[in-house]
């Protein structure tokens, strides 16, 4: 957020530059800047600082707030840039065919209601799905909804002193951090962020800024300097998985954007450093860099640096071409007015999609592969290009003929989820089998086995625990009962890559350690002698480790598990070479997961599906 008023300080555009900067190369150098996305911290504390001396300062001089002209400065500054942007990532996408199209129309139309961080929350995986897969270009907007909902309380500073507001805000956090207490989706929750926002009315209040700045002297350096190493550190060693994140610790990020405003209303170093032409010409653009960035990141194969340029060029155009002009004008300008229309017909015509296809599914089967079609009669499950497959000849459809049948449970993690959703619905389309998805995202087979696991090698990496309401499916042998099928399919490969240890130890292990080797091991032993004591087969799917999550990529993990797996002498597919041969067709956007819409459609229909069947006749053979 930027506002033209006759106190602009310099240094804090030269601050919103700074935590625009760190939110781009944590988007775009992740390893180098994993803690970058403190920056979005910043810019809560500076927007609730901001907004409250406007109201402030308005008052005191008018006696009075203009609603209508709070609300038409907030449009004039927001809308018009944003939604460029939503048009024209959707416009992309719809134009291009991508396969992600509709999830990202239903996005596009939370962004455009305000809601993207629920929208974000209450999806599968919510904050964990996230680090997974799939092209999500307008994910960075759950950060402006947050903004937005601000604003929509904002009026309550007429009514009520700054500091009773913010006092008010905080209790509110609270109960949200008691409510969401280690739960990642705290990191979108309205209640919980908008403590960060709080500090800054506060701030506001007990200074009185505008109309006054801190004395120069030791204190504003003081500050500044101890505000900078603090997010400097924060920024190289936090990590996006890290528990603490989900239990507070981000506030402690508000405090240190206090400290920051506090030096920039001072004089000293600092706040001349913060002053610098450059700083502050990328601080005035913060909000187009933001905008800009991430799509580029999403929808390009642009290198990082170059990727960084283009979105710096884009937004200079937008500063120029849209910002500008929107901030200078009185009321509704002719292009706001048809921005304005163009984000009406937008949401509306988002939700369209979304409510019409089903919910916020990237792409449907039947896109792919036609309407519901009846079984084939071919009698031979080798001709893999008969009928069903909806006239789309590039599709593999297997065949069923009319006296057999095949109902395939999938368990395991997010590469069960991902892969038997997808298999799920292509078996419903074309009629070829009965297929049941039971797996969940960011959960190892082995909490049932009393080990705990975490998502990065930190110590305080995010752990899952023996237990947990969230990692804990129904029994197996439920499972069976309830759906009777012929063949379990397991995939959960992901999770298997993660660290382990027995609950209660205090060493963390991997598949390279012969504990968890053989922890694997008696797992699958017992889904075995389940599946032979029921005459169900058994298969299991393996692939590339995980990659953006840091210990999964290490040499030797995925061998270690390959192993364990080869021992069971049951039917085994391992997808890595077919990722490999073929990674514009069965596109895996992070490395391990194959991207979700047409890519899993495709591996269900022309690979997995045809493994199935295979594996389960080689089972069938084994135990009779």
């Amino acid at each position: 957020m930027s506002e033209a008023t006759s106190s602009r300080v310099p240094a804090l555009d030269g601050l919103r530059g700074i935590a625009v900067a760190l939110v781009v190369a944590y988007h775009y150098w992740p390893d180098l800047v994993p803690g970058g996305f403190v920056g979005v911290s910043v810019f809560f504390t500076l927007s609730g600082f901001l907004i409250a001396s406007l109201v402030r300062s308005e008052h005191e001089s008018t006696g009075r707030v203009d609603l209508v002209a709070f609300y038409a400065r907030r449009v004039r500054r927001l809308l018009p840039a944003s939604l460029v942007t939503l048009v024209a990532v959707v416009g992309v996408m719809l134009v291009g065919e991508h396969p992600d199209a509709s999830s990202v129309a239903g996005d596009a139309a939370a962004a455009g209601l305000y809601v993207a961080n629920w929208r974000t929350a209450a999806a599968p995986g919510g904050y964990e799905a996230l680090l997974e897969t799939g092209v999500r270009p307008l994910d960075h907007f759950w950060s402006l909804s947050i903004e937005e909902q601000f604003y929509l309380v904002a009026p309550l500073l007429l009514v009520w002193p700054a500091r009773r507001f913010a006092a008010l805000t905080v209790i509110v956090g609270g109960l949200g951090l008691w409510f969401w207490w280690g739960d990642p989706d705290s990191y979108f929750a309205t209640p919980v962020r908008a403590i960060e926002i709080a500090l800054g009315v506060g701030l506001a209040s007990v200074i009185g800024w505008p109309g006054r700045r801190l004395d120069p002297g030791s204190a504003s350096t003081l500050l500044g300097v101890g505000g900078l190493v603090a997010l400097g550190w924060m920024s190289l060693v936090w990590h996006e998985t890290d528990p603490h994140l989900f239990r507070g610790s981000l506030v402690g990020v508000g405090f240190v954007s206090v400290a920051l405003v506090l030096s920039c209303l001072g004089v000293g170093p600092v706040q001349r450093c913060l002053s610098s032409s450059g700083l502050v010409w990328l601080g005035k653009r913060s909000y187009a860099v933001y905008l800009f960035h991430w799509p580029l990141a999403e929808l390009t194969s642009l290198p990082p640096l170059v990727a960084a340029l283009v979105t710096m060029v884009l937004a200079e155009a937008s500063w120029r071409l849209i910002e500008r002009p929107a901030l200078a004008g009185s009321g509704w300008t002719v292009p706001t007015i048809g921005l304005a229309v163009s984000s009406l017909v937008l949401a509306v015509g988002a939700i369209g999609i979304t409510v019409s296809e089903g919910g916020t599914d990237p792409v449907r089967a039947s896109e792919v592969f036609g309407e519901p079609a009846a079984r084939s009669d071919a009698s031979s499950s080798d001709d893999k290009s008969a009928s069903g497959n909806g006239g789309h000849d590039d599709v593999a459809v297997v065949p069923v003929s009319s006296d057999e049948s095949l109902d395939v449970l999938v368990v395991g993690d997010s590469q069960a989820v991902v892969i038997g959703t997808a298999w799920e619905e292509w078996a419903a389309v074309t009629g070829a089998m009965t297929v049941v998805q039971t797996g969940i995202r960011g959960c190892s087979g082995l909490l049932a086995e009393g080990w705990e696991f975490r998502y990065d090698n930190g110590e305080s990496g995010q752990m899952r625990r023996p237990g947990d309401p969230a990692c804990t499916p129904p029994p197996l042998e439920d499972l069976l009962v309830t759906h009777d099928p012929d063949l379990i399919v397991v995939a959960e490969w992901g999770t298997a890559m993660l660290d382990h240890r027995w609950a209660g130890d205090d060493t963390w292990v991997s598949t390279l350690d012969q504990a968890v080797a053989d922890a694997w091991g008696v797992r699958y032993r017992r889904i075995e002698d389940l599946a032979l004591a029921n005459d169900v087969g058994l298969a299991f799917l393996t692939g590339p480790p995980c990659g953006r999550v840091a210990p999964c990529s290490e040499p030797g993990r995925i061998d270690a598990y390959n192993a364990v797996l080869e021992e069971l002498r049951l039917p085994v597919l391992d997808l890595t070479p077919i990722f490999a041969a073929e990674p514009e067709k069965y596109r895996t956007d992070d490395g391990s997961h194959v991207s979700e819409g047409r890519p899993a459609l495709l591996l269900a229909a022309e690979v997995i599906a045809p493994f199935a069947f295979d594996a389960a006749d080689s089972t069938a053979k084994s135990g009779s």
